[in-house]
C-alpha cells in the first residue's frame, strides 16, 4: 500500500499558478469549447426557438469538426449505438412504433448527448471557467435588466404585478411582444441556473453583485411559481447537505430571516398567483387536471396493456416526450392554430400516445381555461416521460447518476472555502432534477444548455483540484 504524503492532497490554485495560467492562455480545444459556449449564449437567448433546439448539436459539430479527438469520436459512436440498438426491440414491442419520433428524441435530448460526448475533465481550467463566468455575469445583467423593463411596463399596463403580468418577462427570447408561450419559463430557468453558477464567485470575490441582484429581482417578477418553489427547495437542500449546521450560526439565521421576509413580500405582492398555485394542487389531487388523469392512467391501466412498460418502457419518443409531441406535427404552432410539422420528418403517433395522451392534449388545447396554460396542468413532464419511455431501468440509472454526482461533491469538499462551490453545484443538480416534475424541461436545450455547459467546467475543476481520495469521480 502506498503511503500518503503532503503531495497526495492537491492544493487550490494560488495566485502564482493563476498568473502562469493566464500567460499561457487558452488551448485550442478550450477556445473551441468557449466558442460553443458563446454560440449557446447567443442562440438560447434568441427568439429562434427551432435553432435553439439543435444548439447542442451545433456545439457537437464544432467540437467534432474542429477538435475531433479519438475520444470524442468514440464517445459519439457509442452514444449513437446505444440509441440505435434498442430501437429494434422497442419497434417489435410497441404497437404503432414511430421511428421519426425516436429520431426527434435524439435531437431534443441533445444537451445530454453533448454532456456525455465531450470530456470536459480533459480541458477544464480556472481560466476557461473565469472567462465563461464573465460572459455569464454580463449576460445575466443585460437579460435581467431587459426582463425587469418588460415586467414593469406590463405592470403599469395591467395595473398590477400579479396575475399574468409575469408572462411578459422573457428577455430577448421574446423581446417585444406579450404572448402565452413558453418563453417566460425558458427565461426564468436560464436566469435561475446562471444565478446558481455565479453565486460562489459573488461570495468569495464579490464579483457580479449587480448582476446577481438584478437577476433575483427579474426572477421574482417573472413569477413562474413552480420554478421559484423548486429553486427555494433546491438551494435549501444543497446548502443543508454541505452546511448542515448553517441554521445554528448567526449568518445562517440571518439568511433564514431574509428568505422568510422575501417570501412574505412575494406572497403578498403576488397573492393571486399564490392562490392559483393552491387551486392547481387541489385540482391535481382530485384528478381534475389533464396531467393528473394521465398519471393515474399510466399507473393503473397502462401496465395491464403493456406489461413490460414499468420495467423497460415503450421506447424513446413514443409517449409524452417533447419528441412524441413534435412527431405528431401538431406541436409547433399549436394544434388549434397553425401547426407546423418539422421539415424532412414524417407525421404520426404511436398507439400508446394515441390512446393515453392525444385526447387529453387536444381537450386542453381546444377547451382552455385560465389555469390550463400552466405547466402544472399539461399532460406531459420529464419524469413521467422517462418512466413510460425508459421504464424503471431508466429512472434508476438517472437516480444513481445524480446521487453519485452529489456524493462526489460532498466527498471532495475538504477545503472549507470551497464548500460554497459544492453547495452551489449540488443545488443546480437538484434544481434540474426537480424541474423534471413540472414539464419536459430536460428536452428543451434553450432552458438548460447554458447552465449545464457552466456545470460541465466547474464540476470537474472542483473534483480534480480538490481530490482527497483515489476514488474515481463521475465524469461529466
Amino acid at each position: 500500500m502506498s503511503s500518503l504524503t503532503a503531495d497526495s492532497f492537491p492544493q487550490p490554485l494560488n495566485s502564482q499558478s493563476l498568473v502562469s495560467e493566464k500567460e499561457a492562455g487558452l488551448t485550442f480545444v478550450q477556445k473551441v469549447f468557449f466558442g460553443v459556449f458563446l454560440m449557446a449564449m447567443i442562440v438560447c437567448w434568441s427568439p429562434l426557438k427551432m435553432v435553439a433546439y439543435v444548439s447542442p448539436w451545433i456545439g457537437l459539430g464544432m467540437m467534432i469538426l474542429l477538435v475531433g479527438t479519438p475520444q470524442i469520436i468514440l464517445r459519439m459512436a457509442l452514444v449513437l449505438l446505444a440509441w440505435v440498438l434498442p430501437l429494434m426491440v422497442y419497434s417489435w414491442l410497441t404497437p404503432g412504433y414511430v421511428l421519426h419520433s425516436s429520431i426527434i428524441a435524439l435531437l431534443t435530448y441533445g444537451t445530454f448527448v453533448f454532456m456525455l460526448v465531450v470530456p470536459g475533465k480533459a480541458f477544464a481550467t480556472e481560466l476557461l471557467s473565469s472567462k465563461m463566468l464573465i460572459v455569464t455575469r454580463w449576460t445575466l445583467l443585460f437579460q435581467s435588466s431587459w426582463g425587469l423593463i418588460q415586467g414593469i411596463l406590463a405592470g403599469i399596463r395591467n395595473g398590477t404585478f400579479d396575475g399574468d403580468t409575469g408572462d411578459a418577462v422573457a428577455g430577448t427570447i421574446r423581446p417585444f411582444t406579450h404572448a402565452e408561450d413558453f418563453s417566460n419559463p425558458m427565461y426564468a430557468l436560464n436566469v435561475a441556473m446562471m444565478l446558481l453558477m455565479i453565486f460562489p464567485s459573488l461570495v468569495r470575490e464579490g464579483k457580479g453583485v449587480l448582476a446577481f441582484t438584478m437577476g433575483c429581482l427579474s426572477l421574482v417578477l417573472a413569477s413562474v411559481m413552480h420554478l421559484n418553489a423548486v429553486m427555494v427547495v433546491a438551494v435549501g437542500l444543497g446548502f443543508a447537505i454541505h452546511f448542515p449546521t448553517i441554521l445554528f450560526n448567526p449568518r445562517g439565521l440571518m439568511a433564514l430571516v431574509v428568505v422568510a421576509f422575501c417570501g412574505f413580500l412575494f406572497a403578498n405582492l403576488l397573492s393571486e398567483n399564490v392562490s392559483t398555485t393552491e387551486s392547481m394542487a387541489e385540482n391535481t389531487l382530485q384528478l381534475k387536471t389533464p396531467r393528473a388523469k394521465l398519471v393515474h392512467s399510466v399507473f393503473t391501466r397502462m401496465p395491464n396493456e403493456y406489461p413490460l412498460m414499468p420495467i423497460i418502457g415503450i421506447g424513446t419518443g413514443q409517449f409524452s416526450s417533447r419528441a412524441g409531441l413534435m412527431g405528431t406535427g401538431l406541436y409547433f404552432g399549436g394544434p388549434t392554430a397553425h401547426p407546423k410539422p418539422l421539415p424532412f420528418m414524417g407525421i404520426g403517433m404511436s398507439n400508446p400516445f394515441r390512446d393515453y395522451v392525444y385526447d387529453l392534449w387536444m381537450k386542453m388545447s381546444y377547451n382552455p381555461t385560465i389555469n390550463d396554460s400552466s405547466s402544472a396542468y399539461k399532460p406531459y413532464l420529464s419524469w413521467l416521460t422517462v418512466y413510460v419511455e425508459w421504464g424503471l431501468a431508466g429512472v434508476a440509472l438517472i437516480l444513481l447518476f445524480v446521487a453519485r454526482i452529489i456524493w462526489n461533491l460532498l466527498w471532495y469538499e475538504r477545503l472549507f472555502e470551497r464548500r460554497i462551490e459544492a453547495a452551489s453545484l449540488t443545488s443546480l443538480v437538484i434544481f434540474v432534477f426537480l424541474m423534471g416534475v413540472f414539464e419536459n424541461y430536460w428536452e428543451v436545450p434553450q432552458c438548460i444548455f447554458i447552465g449545464l455547459l457552466l456545470f460541465k467546467i466547474r464540476y470537474p475543476l472542483f473534483i480534480d483540484q480538490y481530490r482527497v481520495s483515489p476514488q474515481p469521480a463521475v465524469e461529466v
